[in-house]
């Protein structure tokens, strides 16, 4: 408009409309740099967008807050809620296992509805970013690909992994990852004598240590258990075992849910008491059995677990009892013996 006002001759130049001209374009360059400025820092557009991060990972994982700024990075309008009422919600979990690492990230709508996805690999670090580059792109759609810069610096990295890990934290491959132990308790049901099923209990230590290997991977334990008869014959004799079970198991199939393939050697002491009888005796005997266990192992959460185990158990030790003075014998251990346990463990 000014061009054309000033190339017409049919009108003479006036500086009070030149100078009227001029001001209305300034006005008009300035409000749309308002508008600009208003649609980048308070337009629905550009506000903050105020979210739940819950998150669960194993030890050799990135931490909490880590997780949470890889999201942060990639969008600066996803911001964790603190005091603020969330819109949304985020829960990022990540389970090690023998073929490397899977991580489902669960998006919860403001419409309560959910979506939910899954990223697996060889590295726990690139499957938690794979998930917050995911859930980023979910919640903000101008999210960008690459990272931007770090809270405190003034240029943006190209990769998690080159951030300084955090003192007394070394980088770790999923073959490297820590050793883990495990405590637990457990419930059996057997079959070790002919007369009558037991009933026992006991506790569990567990050592492992996470990665993609399948063939004699660092798995085995340690249980202490005790094993009763639920409904002792009378008159008969009643046979109790205090055991003590070591277990290494050379085959760890799955990642989430594990099955592991495990020889088994049993060293126990039986008791076995005499009641009903005009005198009452009691017998301590040793007792030695191998066996082959099959461990199916479930992750209840980041730290519990949950198992069961059948098992075929074979005696080294053969166990007579009878009363004298008759020669019948009245108790006796199998050949071949069975057992079933189940149980929950903590991992620290």
């Amino acid at each position: 408009m000014l061009a054309m006002y000033l190339s017409s001759p049919s009108r003479p130049l006036s500086w009070s409309s030149l100078i009227e001209t001029i001001a209305l374009a300034w006005m008009s360059c300035l409000f749309a740099q308002v508008q600009t400025a208003f649609a980048e820092d308070g337009s629905p557009e550009r506000a903050p967008i105020y979210v739940a991060f819950s998150y669960e990972a194993e030890r050799e994982c990135l931490d909490e807050e880590q997780a949470f700024s890889l999201v942060h990075r990639r969008s600066r309008r996803v911001v964790r809620a603190r005091e603020q009422t969330p819109t949304q919600e985020l829960a990022m979990r990540i389970v090690g296992g023998s073929a490397g690492y899977r991580g489902v990230l669960t998006v919860t709508r403001p419409d309560e509805s959910v979506e939910q996805r899954a990223m697996t690999g060889q590295s726990c670090d690139e499957v938690v970013e794979a998930l917050a580059l995911t859930a980023a792109l979910s919640i903000d759609p101008q999210a960008t690909l690459t990272l931007g810069p770090a809270e405190g610096t003034e240029s943006p990295e190209e990769d998690v992994g080159d951030e300084p890990l955090p003192p007394g934290r070394a980088a770790r491959s999923p073959v490297d990852a820590g050793v883990r132990f495990t405590g637990g308790v457990s419930l059996t049901t057997q079959r070790v004598m002919n007369h009558s099923m037991h009933l026992g209990g006991g506790v569990v230590l567990g050592v492992s240590r996470p990665g993609p290997s399948q063939m004699f991977p660092l798995e085995a334990r340690v249980s202490l258990r005790a094993f009763l008869e639920p409904a002792p014959m009378q008159p008969g004799i009643k046979t109790t075992f205090y055991s003590a079970q070591i277990a290494y198991c050379p085959v760890r199939l799955g990642s989430e849910q594990v099955l592991l393939i495990c020889p088994t050697a049993e060293l126990s002491l039986l008791s076995a008491r005499s009641r009903g009888f005009e005198q009452d005796s009691r017998v301590l005997r040793s007792f030695v059995s191998v066996g082959i266990e099959a461990w199916l192992r479930a992750h209840l959460s980041q730290r519990w677990e949950l198992w069961v185990s059948p098992a075929l158990l074979a005696p080294l030790t053969r166990r007579d009892f009878a009363v004298d003075p008759g020669p019948k014998i009245l108790v006796a251990t199998l050949p071949l013996a069975w057992a079933v346990s189940t149980g929950v463990g903590y991992r620290f």
